[in-house]
Order: structure tokens, then sequence, then C-alpha cells
């Protein structure tokens, strides 16, 4: 029994090992006012551990999600956008969806490949937990983009009139390690 005991908890140190590679970088320049007459915002991360490209491959970057915490009394009047360091490519997360009341008060926006819902549905309520960018697979859009560098968040609030916050944004980038070892259980060791 002690064998099992011991070997269960070899395969599971080694498979959380496997996940600890998630890294979240954290805007540093949020708070910042979102309208009226503020044009746009831009806060941006600097992510410079993450040393490689955004790609699918061993050794490169998955893009796990895009957060921000924002109020707004339109959450319609936005037009948020990220761009990959360097400013090789820029992705619409969401644009002129949320309606009256989708933040305000302050809500959480998190934007990720593996979400089942469309930003664009959203409407006069709170978000959903997470979406899908509104331009497409953010893995996919940005593959090749440095992984390291500052990657830009910028809100703009394209009616004026009314106003709100963006009160925080983190990207979180994870290092794509290929699958773990295969663990061979010894022959000796029987479950009854």
């Amino acid at each position: 029994m002690k064998k099992i005991t011991l070997t269960l908890l070899a395969f599971v140190v080694t498979c959380f090992m496997y996940q600890v590679s998630a890294q979240t970088f954290t805007a540093t320049d949020t708070p910042q006012a979102v309208g009226p007459n503020s044009g746009t915002v831009t806060a941006s991360i600097a992510s410079s551990t993450a040393v490689g490209v955004v790609g699918l491959a061993d050794g490169e970057f998955s893009l796990d999600n895009v957060f921000m915490n924002i109020n707004h009394s339109w959450a319609d009047d936005l037009d948020i956008r990220l761009t990959s360091p360097g400013g090789g490519v820029t992705v619409d997360l969401s644009t002129d969806n949320g309606s009256l009341g989708g933040l305000n008060p302050a809500a959480d926006l998190t934007f990720t490949d593996g979400s089942v819902n469309d930003v664009t549905s959203w409407g006069s309520f709170s978000p959903a937990a997470d979406y899908q960018a509104e331009g497409g697979l953010l893995n996919t859009l940005f593959a090749g983009e440095p992984a390291n560098g500052d990657w830009t968040l910028t809100v703009t609030d394209d009616t004026n009139g009314d106003g709100g916050n963006l009160n925080a944004y983190s990207i979180t980038l994870s290092e794509n390690l290929g699958l773990p070892p295969v663990i061979a259980c010894p022959a000796d060791i029987m479950l009854n």
C-alpha cells in the first residue's frame, strides 16, 4: 500500500509541475479614466520573463487569457483592442458590445480562446465569465509574435458624453512544455 501511495503522489506532483509555467503579467499604469472626452486609453504590460514567441510548439508561449476590470455607464461605447509587443498585430477583443448596464457597476472581462461565449451576443447585462475575442482566436492571430515586451490594451470611448475607468489589466502566458513523461507502474504494485 505504501508503494501505491508514493507512486500516486509522484504522479500528482509531476502533473502539477507541468502546469506551473503559467505567468500572469499585470499592468502598473491602471486605473485610468475612460471617457468622456478622454479619447483613447492605453495600458501596457511588460512580459520580460516570457522570452520566445506565441505559438503551439514546445518552448513557445500560449496566450491563456486577457483580463480586465472595467466600469463604464455604456459598455457598447467601448472599442477594446490588444496589440502585441512591437505593434506587429492588433486584435479586436470587443467593439461596441455590452449596452447599458453591462459594465455599470465595474465588472471583469476575460478573453480566452477556450471560451464558448460570443462577445457580440453580450447585451445589457453583466458580462459572462469569459469570451472569445471578437477578432478571432488569440493564439492563431498572434502566432509568431514575440511573447516578451509590451502588450498594449487600448480602450476607446467612441461616443463621449459618459465615462468610466479601466481599473485593472493583465495577461497570462504559458510556456508549452509538451506532454509530461509517461510514468510506468512497477509490476509488483497490485490494486485491490
